[in-house]
């Protein structure tokens, strides 16, 4: 009965660890550990071709900030911002306020319009120009709506004087 229970070495075993130790030593058992970063980055040439690039051509930039009134209002200390400016920048904050609520809102109905169009093909395949349709009220009034947050940011800038305004640049490039 030891007798059975008792390895035996022969061929098989000496050619499995011969490749577990070359498997080993080419580093193919070691665990795995996928890439940093794994994107992969095109560019736009001349004629407007898209070719691969190891990397970006454009140099990280400070993280995107919106530009909103407030903002001016969070600033206020550093920019030095006068009681009248103030008052002003802060009328032009809640003028805005309300005015993206209204944009926000239609924002919202329009993608839920563009859903039901795209969820009411009930299980078929969606072509991409049926999508692109359905999504252009969509992008057309997002369009208008950065449109309208500049020109509220531009009111609000108008009551800077031109030191404050190089001061806010500065401010904003910081971070």
């Amino acid at each position: 009965m030891l007798a059975r229970l008792r390895p035996r070495f022969g061929w098989g075993t000496l050619i499995a660890v011969a490749v577990a130790v070359v498997l080993w030593r080419s580093g193919l058992l070691l665990p795995f550990k996928p890439p940093t970063d794994m994107r992969v980055v095109y560019e736009a040439d001349r004629t407007g071709k898209l070719r691969q690039v190891e990397a970006p051509s454009v140099p990280p930039t400070a993280p995107l900030r919106i530009k909103e009134p407030r903002l001016l209002l969070q600033h206020a200390q550093a920019l030095r911002l006068t009681p009248l400016q103030r008052r002003r920048i802060e009328r032009i904050a809640v003028q805005w306020e309300r005015e993206q609520a209204q944009w926000l809102e239609r924002l919202r109905a329009e993608q839920e319009r563009a859903e039901r169009q795209i969820q009411s093909r009930r299980g078929e395949p969606v072509p991409y120009t049926a999508v692109r349709q359905s999504l252009e009220g969509y992008s057309d009034l997002s369009q208008a709506y950065a449109s309208a947050r500049k020109a509220s940011w531009e009111r609000a800038l108008e009551q800077l004087s031109a030191q404050q305004r190089a001061d806010l640049e500065k401010l904003l490039h910081q971070r």
